[in-house]
């Protein structure tokens, strides 16, 4: 599919570039952005000035990213130059080097909602969670953090309960979405297909890559406050429950439904598992879509549907090698689980 694709600077004047990639993953805190500059007036246009770096938005097909432009390289060969950009999306902000890191601790009762939110005050930024994905209540002088950025305690209190931040691509917005769906990868199969974020048919297949990395299987997992809290014995629903994961004891581990969905993805991430690449087409309108970390797709075999399986999204990757004659292409990493 041919690119439509544009990088553009926020006064709105188009850059000349090529080998355009855009990509994230589900531990990283923004989205990045590497392209090909390929002239001195493009690139005077996001140099970084007594007010900072330059911002940009890239376009691809419809759908758009903001980057900061962090550095760049320049390369003259044959009387031409062509610079080497680098960037990240805004949520970069709230992360080392941009923002200051802190220590504090909780003196009074709160939500973890409420915690993102105070870390957030004054920046412009904001936190929405997936549906299912419940708040949970912090007692008093339960919880603190140490020298860290507003960025990683955010990401503290979503991995307490099993979740990822997953950037938007061009608003100032966390994410927060479960690791996993609620009822583990071994449920994955029977889960109605309103349930499941994208489809990637074989038809729409470019590459197919499997790496084997098993993990050790764990059906339970003890999980339990420290000064103060609750301790709940997670057990998979249908096991026996007799292959336990080290023991996780965090102050954070203050509510039992919070404590479970910490066991739930500790036990999901456990098992015979490969992670498969999958090179697509990141079409206009219409499956695939734009897929994102902490979705979970389906790829689907037209030819034997008893093939066809469901992962989790590790990252994604978007390429575009030559605007307006490349074709667009995103590269998937899933992880597939077996039982």
């Amino acid at each position: 599919m041919n690119a439509s694709s544009l990088i553009e600077v926020t006064t709105g004047t188009p850059l000349e570039f090529k080998d355009l990639n855009i990509g994230l993953d589900a531990d990283s805190f923004a989205w990045t952005m590497s392209a090909t500059i390929l002239n001195r007036a493009s690139m005077d246009q996001i140099r970084p000035t007594a007010d900072g770096p330059a911002e940009v938005t890239a376009t691809i097909n419809g759908h758009q990213w903001r980057f900061v432009i962090e550095s760049y390289s320049l390369d003259r060969r044959f009387a031409r130059e062509t610079y080497s950009v680098k960037g990240a999306s805004r949520t970069q902000l709230l992360a080392a080097p941009y923002a200051p890191k802190r220590t504090g601790r909780i003196e009074s009762q709160t939500t973890a909602v409420q915690m993102m939110t105070e870390q957030l005050q004054f920046t412009g930024f904001s936190v929405s969670r997936q549906s299912g994905l419940t708040d949970y209540i912090i007692p008093a002088d339960a919880w603190g953090w140490d020298n860290k950025t507003a960025m990683e305690v955010i990401a503290e209190l979503a991995g307490a309960q099993g979740a990822v931040v997953v950037p938007d691509k061009n608003t100032d917005e966390l994410h927060i979405r479960h690791r996993y769906k609620q009822a583990g990868p071994w449920a994955y199969p029977d889960m109605p297909l309103g349930n499941i974020d994208a489809i990637i048919a074989d038809t729409m297949t470019i590459s197919y890559a499997s790496q084997w990395e098993p993990q050790p299987a764990y059906n339970a997992v003890f999980i339990s406050g420290v000064t103060k809290g609750v301790a709940v014995d997670v057990v998979r629903t249908g096991t026996a429950g007799d292959k336990a994961a080290p023991d996780n004891f965090d102050d954070l581990n203050v509510e039992a439904f919070q404590c479970r969905e910490r066991g739930l993805a500790v036990i999901a991430a456990s098992g015979n598992q490969e992670i498969v690449t999958i090179e697509t087409v990141l079409p206009t309108s219409g499956s695939p879509g734009l897929i994102e970390p902490a979705m979970l797709v389906e790829v689907r075999d037209t030819r034997e549907p008893t093939k066809t399986w469901r992962g989790n999204v590790l990252g994604t990757s978007i390429s575009v090698s030559n605007p307006g004659t490349g074709r667009v292409t995103q590269t998937v990493k899933i992880e597939r689980h077996h039982y």
